[in-house]
């Protein structure tokens, strides 16, 4: 992927956009530009259509908006967390996230995290927010 000057601050690395397509498993073309990942994941994106999506909620926000913009809030806050412990000193401890899927029983791959009998773990906080916002059960483990 070619790297050039983002105009967005927020908008996301080309980092995340790649482990965006690894968790929506999206084959990237080699030599895609970063427009063409851009339209690739939204493509895919969109038809994890569930039923929270279908209803706008009253505010004139979707809830799958909402929930974006409150996981991105969390996520910036998170962040600056991380970055105000960095600045002092302070060691991160790696947190453990156990993921249930909605339906039990499920053996295989979804979201970025390997899941046996319906339950799989990760320690990437990114996938275990992906699958919180999609309705998985997400717990500290």
């Amino acid at each position: 992927m070619a790297n050039k000057p983002e105009q967005n601050p927020k908008a996301p690395t080309d980092e995340e956009l790649l482990a965006e397509a690894d968790l929506l498993e999206v084959e990237i073309p080699e030599g895609a530009t970063r427009e063409e990942i851009e339209k690739l994941l939204r493509d895919a994106d969109s038809s994890l259509v569930g039923p929270e999506e279908l209803a706008p909620a009253f505010d004139g926000e979707s809830s799958a908006d909402k929930k974006k913009r409150e996981a991105k809030e969390k996520a910036d806050a998170k962040k600056a967390e991380k970055a105000a412990r960095k600045a002092e000193g302070q060691s991160e401890k790696e947190v453990t996230y156990r993921i249930k899927t909605p339906v039990e029983g499920f053996n295989g791959k979804s979201r970025g995290v390997s899941f046996s009998d319906g339950v799989g773990e990760t320690t990437n906080e990114w996938y275990a927010q992906r699958c919180r916002d999609a309705g998985y059960e997400v717990t500290e483990a």
